[in-house]
């Protein structure tokens, strides 16, 4: 076969600098994952894909009660946007409350189990995506949790208020990939 020469457009486009046109937020960000979802998924496809679409539609549900967006989905995490801390709080809770009840009839073996990370991020948004390097560091901080743990950063801490139902322990500092 021949070869032909890569093809490159040639029209002109103008470049935009888009911190000009986007404007800059800042709000809570939160990313939510299942454990071991590969595993799950392996042991009974449509099970898992089934009590994951169960878990999106509750979190559709919390989210207006808690001033919370679905930004996006990633195939087996969640990516939401909160206009306060408490909202991604008790969001949080709400959902690891849902996936503990789902998990009460079925062996350990099957249990579902959410991480999260959340971060009072600055970042630029447009229709599709949001963009910013404290949206990467958000979903970094997700690979700081265990099982059923929500790991939040000092920056989101500090906008707690007295009367959290949970308990808070420091991590110290932790170093996350860039």
């Amino acid at each position: 076969g021949r070869l032909f020469p890569a093809v490159t457009p040639t029209m002109n486009l103008p470049q935009t600098d888009l911190s000009l046109v986007l404007p800059r937020q800042t709000k809570v960000l939160m990313v939510m994952d299942v454990v071991e979802s590969v595993r799950l998924m392996e042991q009974d496809e449509d099970d898992f894909v089934q009590r994951w679409q169960q878990l999106v539609a509750r979190t559709e549900q919390v989210l207006p009660l808690h001033g919370g967006r679905l930004v996006k989905s990633l195939g087996d995490g969640l990516m939401l946007e909160f206009a306060t801390a408490q909202g991604c709080i008790k969001t949080a809770f709400a959902l690891q409350h849902f996936t503990e009840q789902d998990n009460q009839d079925r062996p350990p073996e099957r249990h579902l189990y959410l991480r999260m990370g959340a971060h009072l991020a600055d970042f630029v948004a447009d229709k599709h995506d949001i963009y910013g390097s404290d949206v990467n560091l958000t979903a970094r901080v997700t690979t700081l949790a265990g099982p059923r743990e929500l790991v939040i950063t000092a920056e989101l801490r500090d906008q707690l208020t007295a009367g959290l139902d949970g308990d808070i322990a420091d991590l110290g500092e932790c170093h996350l990939k860039h």
